[in-house]
């Protein structure tokens, strides 16, 4: 683990040297700092995301949903013949793909694959 309090005070150390080279030390670490930092937010959120997309899916139509990820499936409250895609009787949209489905299905699939790689 990066204890990044002791970089910190390393490149605090090495500005107070007022050498070049030890300035650019310096700012090369603080830079590194502030991506491990973004990195690890984005982590956060992106474990966030996972998790509360998971409790939408167990929770929706009581448990429909529910069951391994299999590939398209309809969203929920939607019942197209043909999974993710409007029907005939949908005028300008019949056989388009339905936005809400691909939107659906993204995060079902996304929820799988972070499963598997669990």
């Amino acid at each position: 683990m990066i204890d990044q309090d002791k970089i910190r005070f390393m490149a605090t150390r090495l500005r107070a040297m007022d050498l070049t080279t030890c300035a650019e030390a310096a700012d090369a670490i603080d830079l590194l700092l502030a991506e491990v930092e973004a990195a690890a937010a984005d982590k956060r959120d992106a474990t966030a995301f996972r998790d509360l997309m998971a409790k939408v899916i167990r929770e929706i139509n009581h448990g429909e949903y529910n069951h391994p990820y299999r590939g398209i499936e309809n969203a929920p409250m939607h019942g197209h013949e043909v999974p993710g895609i409007w029907d005939s009787d949908n005028g300008a949209k019949a056989g388009t793909p339905c936005a809400w489905c691909a939107t659906w299905n993204a995060a079902r699939a996304a929820l799988a694959q972070r499963q598997e790689e669990s």
